[in-house]
C-alpha cells in the first residue's frame, strides 16, 4: 500500500494518491487500477485521516479473505509450498523449486487456513 501527496506518483493528479494491492518485494508491482481487488483513491480532496481510514478498511477486508495453503510432497518430504487467496487465486507466498512440483509422484495437499471454505 502506498500514499503520495507529492512527487512522482502524484504528478498530474489533482490531489493525493492512495493505492494498494497484494504483491511481493517490489512496491505495487502487481497493482492494476482496473483490478477490483486493488485499492485506488485518486484525485480526491480529503484530510489525510480519511485516507488512513480508507487504507485501514481495505486492509481489514483483505485480512478477512480466505487463505489456502498447499504443500507439494514427494517421498515424505515437502518440496514446495504455496499460500494464495482462496476467493481469487492471487499468490501470497511460495517456496521451493517450481519444477519439483511437477515431477511424477508429487502429492499436493491443500488446506483452508482462514476464512470460509473455497475448497
Amino acid at each position: 500500500m502506498a500514499y503520495w501527496d507529492t512527487g512522482t506518483f502524484a504528478v498530474g493528479v489533482a490531489g493525493p494518491v492512495l493505492q494498494g494491492c497484494w504483491g511481493d518485494a517490489y512496491l505495487l508491482d502487481d497493482y492494476a487500477a482496473d483490478d477490483a481487488d486493488c485499492l485506488t483513491v485518486v484525485g480526491v480532496q480529503a484530510p489525510v485521516e480519511q485516507f488512513a481510514l480508507w487504507a485501514a478498511q481495505w486492509m481489514r477486508h483483505q485480512l478477512r479473505r480466505p487463505v489456502v495453503h498447499e504443500n507439494w510432497m514427494r517421498a515424505g518430504k515437502v518440496v514446495g509450498r504455496r499460500w494464495y487467496l482462496g476467493d481469487g487465486g492471487e499468490g501470497l507466498s511460495r517456496e521451493g523449486a517450481v519444477w519439483q512440483r511437477h515431477l511424477p509422484g508429487t502429492l499436493v495437499t491443500a488446506e483452508q487456513v482462514r476464512g470460509a471454505s473455497t475448497l
